[in-house]
């Protein structure tokens, strides 16, 4: 009897370690396919630079010269709209940008990312802001024409849809390593700019256009400071590396060249409207900005 109960127990025993060990065997084994979620925060240096363009378009004040034939005084319209800036636009600020992106499941060096980017404050000051020559009706060249005098700042956000490829082997990315990273992007600039014009001349105020945006002081017109917002179009490179600290956190540091084609600048008065029919005028634009930005954070991969 004893011998029976022993029997029957080992036998149970058997079976049922055998149906546990072949539901284990049958569970589906968990295969890491390289998706992540990241959040990357980063921070630097930006460096601004673009040329500069006279947009005050058919500005017809009056100027006096001698005339060299007569010596005589002469007061007559001429058009300064073509006389070219007196410096390019460069300035050296901050930066900083967040960005919340993926991996792409099965093909990890990839990464998608919508990035914000902040560039701080950018300065562009001229006086003169326009000096040249000029040609009068009678062929007289008048050297060294100069006009108007500016203080102006940039602020810019951009907003970029970034994709990006990372250079490692594998699913999962190797840690305490190198890992160096290129990308491209496309995307929507926003532009806060302000404007303090100056007449140090006294050209500018003979223009009727002009007497709607400033008062007349003792010499010259006062213009009023003027802050306007404008969007353009954005296109982004970047090269840089992460390195590894734990599975989920990684250094970035890198190097960003961002692309803008325009950036204007404009008086602003709504009450010019009955003087001049328009309450902006664009004095002029920085064209084919671009910003170099160098950046380290701080990315999070879930």
């Amino acid at each position: 009897m004893i011998k029976k109960v022993i029997l029957s127990f080992v036998a149970l025993t058997t079976v049922t370690m055998g149906a546990a060990r072949a539901n284990w065997e049958e569970r589906p084994v968990y295969i890491d396919d390289g998706g992540r979620m990241t959040v990357t925060v980063r921070g630097g240096a930006a460096y601004g630079f673009g040329s500069v363009k006279n947009q005050l378009g058919n500005m017809m004040p009056e100027l006096s010269w001698v005339d060299p034939s007569t010596g005589l005084l002469v007061t007559e319209q001429l058009d300064i709209s073509g006389l070219p800036p007196t410096k390019k636009f460069s300035s050296l600020t901050w930066d900083s940008n967040v960005a919340v992106g993926f991996t792409i499941p099965h093909k990890p060096q990839v990464r998608i990312e919508a990035n914000w980017e902040h560039i701080g404050e950018t300065v562009y000051s001229a006086w003169p802001m326009f000096k040249g020559n000029l040609t009068t009706p009678d062929n007289t060249i008048l050297q060294d024409v100069m006009s108007g005098g500016v203080y102006s700042t940039i602020n810019s956000d951009i907003f970029t849809g970034m994709i990006y490829y990372d250079f490692f082997d594998g699913c999962v990315k190797p840690l305490k390593t190198f890992i160096p990273y290129i990308g491209a992007g496309i995307g929507y600039a926003s532009s806060h700019t302000r404007l303090e014009l100056t007449d140090p001349y006294g050209d500018l105020s003979s223009v009727p256009a002009m007497q709607g945006f400033g008062e007349v002081g003792s010499v010259a017109m006062d213009f009023y400071t003027s802050d306007s917002a404008t969007g353009n179009f954005a296109a982004s490179a970047a090269i840089g590396f992460s390195y590894g600290l734990m599975e989920n956190l990684f250094i970035d540091a890198g190097i960003r060249v961002t692309y803008i084609p325009s950036i204007p600048f404009t008086l602003n008065n709504d009450l010019a409207v009955p003087t001049t029919g328009e309450k902006h005028r664009e004095i002029f634009s920085v064209d084919n900005v671009i910003y170099t930005t160098a950046s380290i954070g701080f990315r999070f991969e879930f």
